[in-house]
């Protein structure tokens, strides 16, 4: 296996130090800013970083749902950066692109930037232990990065916009977040893993909602998001709706119409009602209690 495995999927690796700007100003390229700042020097461990990443790359190739979604990042043409996060962050992210990386052996405007470390997630990390700790379940990074390659793929696909959601859906916080949780859910699903319930920390789905169509039961709104998510990118969420297992909602939505009236059943509205004042508790018990 070659030792760059991810460009075929026009993922780069970057393991330096958190920077904002991805400029470097290589040899015989006088046409350059003369104020382009350089990038940071390599992280320490730069070698095991990268070696963790692209095994987790490589798990994720290995699975239908994975592999498709790399298929689909690819198919946008727009390299996707991904670079180490803080040591004590336990939050992955990512970042808009069009900024342009300039080095020795490369040249190109970036389509999406994922920051990201898989060793926060490793068994005993902080990242793992917290969310053990808050009474959830213990997730592999392979799954994390994951996520965050949907919001890349959003992003080079041209229709990430992110808009809140409210009733049954808060939890989730925005379109967006409910889109990367909905397709790691499905992903988790091939791998035999915990269906996560929202965007708020990794706790598992209600089993009233862990079927592909029982998903519908969310809230009110949840058909209408998916029913959006499938619209803007409808050659991956058809291609997803083929692949046959325990949860995936996308192919309800496709092959099961009457999801469409599940908003309206009692699951739902008591969601719609319950969870806006549970998410006002939670918020303010993060706020107040130390």
């Amino acid at each position: 296996m070659a030792d760059n495995f991810e460009d075929q999927y026009l993922l780069s690796l970057v393991p330096l130090n958190n920077t904002s700007t991805f400029y470097v100003t290589p040899p015989g390229r006088p046409d350059l800013p003369a104020n382009v700042p350089a990038h940071d020097d390599p992280i320490p461990n730069a070698d095991a970083w990268i070696a963790a990443v692209r095994n987790d790359i490589i798990k994720i190739s290995q699975t239908r749902v994975g592999s498709l979604l790399l298929r689909s990042i690819r198919f946008h043409g727009q390299v996707i950066t991904i670079r180490p996060k803080g040591l004590n962050d336990c939050n992955s992210g990512t970042l808009p692109g069009d900024t342009a990386f300039h080095g020795p052996d490369v040249d190109y405007i970036t389509g999406a930037d994922i920051v990201f470390s898989p060793d926060h997630y490793a068994a005993g990390g902080k990242c793992r232990l917290s969310d053990l700790a808050m009474g959830g379940y213990a997730i592999d990074s392979d799954e994390i990065l994951f996520h965050e390659l949907v919001h890349a793929f959003r992003q080079v696909s041209g229709k990430l916009k992110a808009q809140g959601l409210g009733k049954g859906l808060t939890f989730y916080g925005t379109n967006e977040e409910f889109n990367a949780v909905l397709v790691q859910g499905i992903y988790a699903s091939e791998r035999k893993k915990p269906i996560r319930s929202s965007h708020w920390h990794h706790f598992e789905i209600d089993k009233n909602l862990s079927t592909s169509m029982r998903f519908f039961q969310s809230g009110e709104e949840t058909f209408k998001w998916v029913e959006k998510f499938c619209q803007e990118n409808p050659g991956f969420t058809k291609a997803l709706a083929q692949i046959d297992l325990p949860f995936n909602p996308i192919n309800s939505y496709y092959y099961d119409p009457e999801v469409k009236t599940y908003g309206r059943s009692r699951v739902a509205k008591s969601r719609d009602t319950m969870m806006p004042p549970a998410k006002m508790v939670v918020e303010f018990l993060k706020e107040h209690v130390r």
